[in-house]
């Protein structure tokens, strides 16, 4: 069995990145009009490296079964933070379909209540540890990736999202 790595996203959202991108080169426009040349050189190659890193970085997982071992891991221009856990041994992945609401109440004294269903992928242990493998909004999303994880894995998937709640 090959080692398999699931991306869980950005460390830093897209939002921010763009954000801290445009900041990044208004510090560099004052740096440039307010510094002498030799400074603005140097201040540039010290704060250059931060537009890679909040690009870059990414969560990821890796799970290597056959040297039983799970890395949680912060991607960052190519190097690996974090440190990998052995696990003995895998007894399923499953699937559960989890719906969070949030009441909000402005000044007029009405009540609005919006809610969301996720649908979250997981890898159960032997030990009983659980490990979030895949959430999204979207339970065939969520379904053909953990079908493609387990096949990997060797285990069975139990879809608890969709026997509880058929649709």
């Amino acid at each position: 069995m090959e080692s398999i790595r699931i991306s869980k996203g950005r460390v830093i959202p897209v939002a921010f990145c763009v954000v801290g991108t445009f900041l990044l080169f208004f510090v560099y426009e004052f740096l440039y009009e307010n510094v002498n040349e030799v400074m603005f050189i140097i201040l540039g190659i010290v704060i250059s490296p931060i537009l890679p890193l909040m690009w870059t970085s990414r969560t990821i997982v890796e799970i290597n079964p056959r040297e039983k071992y799970i890395h949680k891991f912060v991607w960052l221009m190519g190097k690996k933070t974090g440190k990998p856990k052995s696990f003995g041994g895998i007894e399923k992945t499953y699937i559960n379909a989890v719906t969070t609401s949030q009441r909000m109440t402005p000044r007029q004294k009405t009540t609005n209540t919006g809610g969301l269903k996720e649908y979250i992928g997981f890898l159960l242990l032997e030990d009983g540890r659980k490990i979030e493998l895949i959430r999204d909004e979207d339970p065939d999303y969520v379904f053909e990736k953990m079908e493609k994880i387990s096949h990997k894995l060797g285990t069975e998937l139990s879809d608890n999202a969709r026997q509880s709640n058929p649709t």
